[in-house]
């Protein structure tokens, strides 16, 4: 899955679009913004996960050690 131009609105939102996998099924576009608090909110549908700033680094991090492709649910 690749994924698309972001845009960057006025009030500091990013929507991510993210474009079909290779089965045509499309993923939903993710919302990124910051709370009143400072906090980094990502939001798709009606599902928030908030992060601290401070851990932005660590996440990135962690995210590049996923690999790619379909790979296996750690809770199943």
């Amino acid at each position: 899955m690749s994924v698309k131009p972001t845009k960057v609105y006025p009030n500091g939102g990013v929507v991510v679009w993210q474009t079909a996998d290779e089965d045509g099924s499309p993923e939903l576009p993710v919302l990124i913004h910051l709370d009143a608090g400072g906090m980094i909110v990502l939001s798709q549908e009606d599902r928030d996960v908030v992060i601290s700033p401070r851990t932005v680094k660590d996440l990135c991090g962690a995210l590049k050690k996923i690999p790619e492709g379909r790979s296996k649910n750690p809770r199943s």
